[in-house]
């Protein structure tokens, strides 16, 4: 398993008529074997598993939110925080999935694995 990370360069067109280029970065954890897997960043916590089994270590946490809709209004909502490691040995780094409310939102790469 092994983390695949592409930055995407697009020229875009404002209405003035300038032209600025525009970066873009993506994140995949690929699983090779013979049906190579990808889980990308906005996948459901259920595919994850799917493609790239159960995590070595798993946090879960929920987190309260609070958001300004107007100026006298705001919304509070609560998220659910699920952070998923995998230890890929002690050859490879280790990486660190992070779900909100259940869709795949952040992969960080970490330390060597044991």
């Amino acid at each position: 398993m092994y983390l695949i990370c592409y930055v995407l360069k697009a020229v875009l067109s404002t209405t003035t008529g300038e032209m600025r280029e525009n970066s873009v970065r993506t994140c995949k954890l690929r699983q090779e074997g013979p049906n190579d897997r990808i889980v990308s960043i906005g996948d459901a916590q259920a595919d994850v598993m799917m493609k790239c089994g159960g995590p070595t270590l798993q946090d879960s946490r929920e987190e309260n939110i609070i958001e300004r809709i107007d100026t006298d209004v705001r919304i509070k909502r609560t998220i659910i925080i699920d952070e998923w490691t995998y230890n890929l040995g002690p050859d490879s780094l280790t990486r660190t999935l992070r779900f909100e409310n259940g869709e795949l939102v952040d992969i960080q790469t970490g330390n060597y694995g044991y």
